[in-house]
């Protein structure tokens, strides 16, 4: 399957260092239209079943600005 990704572009892209590429993973995910998007009712399910263990277990883990903090620490 060919790719729909232009070759200059992913050139670009892994010539950036890893904590630019985070950021620019983050800006494309931005940009996102959520409404174009479509889950299968299994990947919903999946997606429900995390969030009902997120909130179950408040206390277990980072937030997503603690979580992006330690990306961008470790990859600067």
């Amino acid at each position: 399957m060919a790719s729909m990704v232009d070759a200059r572009l992913l050139e670009q892209v892994t010539a950036l260092t890893a904590g630019e590429q985070v950021e620019f993973i983050g800006a494309v995910w931005d940009s996102l239209d959520r409404s174009r998007i479509q889950v299968s009712a299994a990947d919903r399910q999946m997606l429900d079943e995390a969030l009902a263990d997120l909130e179950a277990n408040r206390d277990g883990g980072l937030s997503a600005a603690e979580s992006v903090g330690r990306l961008f620490a470790r990859f600067a």
